[in-house]
């Protein structure tokens, strides 16, 4: 980010990472989204099977499940407008701080049926926010940098998601997955 700020063709907003300025932030949630997704996306199929005894197919339905809960909680709030847009955004990252921690709970020793449920409620959290977190964070970029701060919503999630990724996969290796 430091060595962005100096280039003449920067990838990045002016102050990416400030928490004084709303881009900043909408950076760090998107960041941290992709982290807590990316744990998921990567591993709950290989948990399930190994821990939970599912089938192949089975594992890749359940990981399947997060992604239609996704779609259809985004299309359910697409729709949304004035304080049910800034409700959604709250209510998504709390469901998704929710299922993590639902997910952590019964992962090992849990209910297959609780930690679906988990799963499911966890892309119902990005469903709801996501799209409208988008819009917000492009609607308060600095004037002049709304192509960046659009072109580099996926920079970041990709961050996000190798840094989750990473350490998933190093607490899976610990965990002898």
């Amino acid at each position: 980010f430091r060595v962005d700020a100096q280039a003449l063709a920067r990838l990045f907003p002016s102050q990416p990472l400030s928490l004084h300025h709303p881009v900043g932030t909408a950076y760090w949630i998107f960041l941290l989204l992709d982290v807590t997704s990316s744990q998921v996306t990567v591993f709950i199929p290989l948990v399930v099977q190994v821990l939970h005894g599912v089938s192949p197919l089975g594992a890749g339905y359940i990981a399947a499940l997060r992604s239609l809960a996704w779609t259809l909680a985004a299309l359910g709030s697409a729709g949304l407008r004035g304080r049910w847009v800034r409700l959604a955004m709250w209510v998504g990252p709390l469901l998704i701080t929710c299922s993590i921690a639902g997910q952590a709970a019964v992962v090992v020793h849990g209910s297959l049926i609780w930690l679906v449920v988990f799963i499911a409620l966890h892309g119902i959290g990005i469903g709801l926010c996501f799209a409208h977190l988008s819009s917000w964070t492009i609607a308060a970029a600095r004037q002049g940098e709304e192509h960046l701060t659009a072109s580099s919503i996926a920079t970041v999630r990709s961050l996000g998601q190798a840094f989750g990724a990473a350490t998933a996969g190093l607490i899976a290796k610990a965990a002898g997955l």
